[in-house]
């Protein structure tokens, strides 16, 4: 209970730091070149799923508007919700049946929002299984890079945006629950708590151990761990085959660094340190890569995402059908109202609304049964306060007070959803 004292005064005393403005010091790292702050479609919309290219044009022209808006540049990165991508040509919804002769791949999409990379899982690129697919077993040796290694990022098709691949070799080694680093018995237990105060005591001891079996944590061994690990991760990183002096794009959730994985921040500060100029492996960004390599190959890729069986399985299935049904018919009937013109505050509450209840996460995790009942009752929430917005009519002047409350985009222009002018 004193070590967790002193970790949390740590904490705070980080937090005043920063004067409480996570998102400044963001951006100061950002103009000394320090890091690369990229942006995503908004809500983390499941792009390829969209019943309509108009909600995927206005998810990816809000996450870059609201870059914007927080760091006061223009992001030149995106990542796509999930590592999902889907090629331009006849597109069909796998649940509703929706079809459309053509769309837009999208890269066509990420192109007209200025941007000029984003990230492709490597199977996309043979139309192959995954090699390590989000929250896979397999232990990090048995991992081979699909179609070979990929020391250099590709443009997609005929398109100004540039794929890097992910690396499922690096992955595996922090992702993989069977010899990943999270998983090392010297870290603390992210299920046992001690009740009532709900502390964090013990160490995993062992992957397999029951939870009565685990072994009281011990913070010094556990950080000294977790620095070994960034050593070793650098020298694999180093002996990597194939790479050429190149780029190796190692993607990472944030939540694993300090939430699922306590020492997650540890081991990262440590890459960072043991990766800088001069080293044998350096720490570089997409953007500064790219101004240094502009001439690359140019490669088609397949639909599909970073998630199990690398396509669209974990966020639509048997369970989560009824989700795109519903979103199917909410998106038609909300861009058919905006249409009508009425109060700006009301089109936006329309759209704020959609953009909630199309997030990625509410099917994501009932498929993956961590937080169901939660992400049903957020779902029909949104699409509830959609249809209320919507009856309501282009002539109403009286909106219900909860609009005010749960609009995260309140400076959202309906013409986002349009095609650019040209």
């Amino acid at each position: 209970a004193l070590w967790w004292h002193g970790e949390f005064e740590r904490l705070r005393a980080l937090w005043d730091r920063f004067d409480h403005d996570l998102v400044r010091a963001l951006a100061r790292l950002a103009e000394v070149g320090a890091i690369e702050l990229a942006t995503s479609a908004g809500t983390h919309v499941y792009l390829p799923l969209a019943h309509t290219s108009k909600l995927a044009r206005l998810a990816l022209r809000t996450g870059r508007e609201q870059h914007r808006e927080l760091f006061s540049d223009d992001p030149r990165g995106c990542w796509m919700p999930e590592c999902a991508y889907r090629p331009g040509g006849p597109w069909s919804h796998p649940a509703t049946g929706a079809s459309e002769e053509s769309r837009p791949g999208n890269e066509q999409f990420l192109a007209e929002q200025g941007f000029q990379w984003t990230v492709v899982d490597a199977h996309l690129l043979r139309r192959g299984d995954p090699a390590f697919p989000y929250g896979a077993d397999l232990p990090p040796g048995e991992v081979v890079e699909p179609s070979g290694p990929h020391p250099r990022p590709y443009w997609i098709r005929q398109s100004p945006v540039a794929a890097f691949l992910r690396d499922a070799r690096t992955a595996a080694q922090v992702w993989s629950r069977q010899g990943g680093y999270p998983g090392d018995g010297a870290f603390l237990d992210f299920h046992k708590r001690q009740w009532p105060s709900g502390l964090r005591l013990w160490r995993v001891t062992d992957p397999e151990a029951d939870l009565q079996d685990k072994l009281v944590y011990w913070p010094e061994d556990a950080r000294a761990r977790a620095r070994e690990q960034a050593e070793h991760f650098l020298e694999l990183a180093a002996d990597l085959e194939g790479m050429d002096q190149g780029v190796i794009c190692c993607p990472f959730d944030a939540e694993l660094f300090g939430h699922w994985w306590f020492e997650g921040p540890i081991w990262l500060e440590r890459v960072l340190e043991l990766a800088g100029a001069g080293g044998t492996v350096e720490a570089t960004t997409p953007a500064r890569e790219l101004d240094a390599q502009p001439l690359l190959r140019r490669a088609f890729f397949a639909e599909g995402s970073w998630g199990a069986g690398g396509d669209h399985r974990v966020w639509v299935n048997p369970e989560t059908d009824w989700f795109w049904r519903e979103l199917g018919d909410l998106e038609r009937r909300a861009f058919t109202a905006v249409r009508w013109g009425g109060a700006r505050r009301w089109r936006r509450g329309i759209l704020n609304q959609l953009l909630l209840a199309a997030a990625s996460d509410w099917p994501f995790l009932v498929s993956m049964g961590t937080g169901r009942d939660y992400a049903e009752e957020r779902f029909r929430l949104h699409v509830s306060r959609t249809r209320e917005l919507i009856e309501l009519g282009p002539r109403t002047r009286w909106l219900p007070d909860w609009v005010h409350l749960d609009m995260p985009f309140p400076d959202l222009e309906p013409e986002w959803a349009l095609p650019p002018e040209t």
